[in-house]
């Protein structure tokens, strides 16, 4: 799905790099293209040389035969809420050309245009690589065992959906640490539906460095998954039954530990109104008729750390997102934090 920014520019509330002039952004873009980028959607080519995480994901799902295609054989412009179940299907992942558009506004007013000017004047934004990751992880996480029961199958089902989108969300925020320019943090925010940089940004590097890229994606990924389930809040106790899931939270010291819960916590950067909205159009689309609340209403915590074929299916795609993404200027520990034992009930 793809977030339209809209509003009256006003320079002093501008996200971040968002008043950065296109005619600087253009050229770096140009300079970047090679073999993977899309030269017809602005910021990609410089994402993919330039950002390890969006590189890793590109690289995987052009392994796996995806393309991409401005006329997808689907109504991605029309439904793009509908639309996942035919991505997974025609391995098509759909974009937005604004190239063109952006070249065009540089020489009618050279030297003009801030990129959130020309966002608000209706220049399309581009979820590639949110989708990707979408098709990553659809792809790992169905193959995962399914219950036999039909009552937890069905909880399955919607499980493996919230878990999708929650990967999706937090490889973003994964890959928004590594924005550090304001030129990248344009092109970031043009191509994904990362938010400004907040609090919890700084305990997202403390935790890369204590326990490295992976346990770190997947923190962010039970996050986001909470997030998605509507939880209101995120205590202390509920973040270490969540995070136990994974690892076990007593190995973590006061400093680390503490960056863990704002990590998880990053997922509720995301408003909840848009959260209840965009999932009951999801579930609406699959043709589920129940309220959303009705649909999300178990506590996932317990299949989830019950499955550890869907856990093997998150360190899989942990693994692709983060391989060699980590450059020489970050430390991180070597080898996983000890899987816990058991889930706290």
């Amino acid at each position: 799905m793809v977030k339209q920014r809209r509003g009256p520019v006003t320079r002093r509330h501008v996200p971040a790099g968002e008043a950065t002039l296109v005619d600087d952004l253009v050229p770096l873009d140009v300079a970047a293209r090679g073999p993977h980028g899309l030269s017809q959607c602005l910021g990609d080519a410089f994402l993919v040389r330039e950002n390890p995480i969006v590189r890793r994901v590109r690289a995987a799902v052009l392994a796996r035969g995806y393309r991409f295609s401005a006329s997808p054989p689907y109504d991605y412009a029309g439904l793009p809420l509908g639309c996942l179940p035919a991505i997974y299907r025609t391995r098509v992942i759909p974009i937005r050309i604004n190239v063109p558009s952006t070249r065009r506004a540089m020489r009618e007013r050279p030297g003009f245009y801030a990129l959130a000017d020309l966002i608000t004047l209706g220049l399309p934004s581009n979820a590639i690589t949110h989708e990707s990751v979408h098709c990553l992880a659809h792809e790992l996480l169905t193959r995962a065992v399914r219950p036999r029961r039909a009552g937890d199958a069905a909880r399955h089902d919607v499980l493996i959906s919230q878990l999708a989108e929650a990967c999706s969300n937090a490889v973003e925020s994964l890959g928004g640490c590594f924005a550090l320019t304001e030129q990248h943090r344009a092109f970031y925010r043009l191509n994904t539906f990362e938010s400004d940089p907040g609090a919890n940004r700084e305990a997202v590097k403390i935790l890369i460095d204590a326990v490295g890229l992976q346990d770190t994606l997947v923190i962010l990924i039970l996050g986001y998954l909470a997030a998605n389930f509507l939880w209101r809040r995120a205590d202390g106790a509920a973040i270490d039954r969540a995070l136990s899931i994974w690892i076990d939270p007593g190995l973590l010291g006061r400093r680390v530990r503490r960056a863990a819960h704002a990590a998880f916590r990053e997922g509720f950067s995301l408003s909840r109104v848009f959260r209840l909205r965009t999932t009951a159009l999801y579930f609406r689309a699959l043709g589920r008729r129940e309220a959303v609340t009705e649909i999300l209403d178990f506590d996932f915590v317990a299949p989830l750390a019950r499955n550890s074929t869907l856990r093997d299916a998150l360190r899989s795609l942990a693994r692709i997102v983060t391989e060699d993404a980590l450059p020489a200027r970050l430390s991180h520990r070597k080898g996983p934090l000890r899987m816990a034992g058991r889930v706290r009930r």
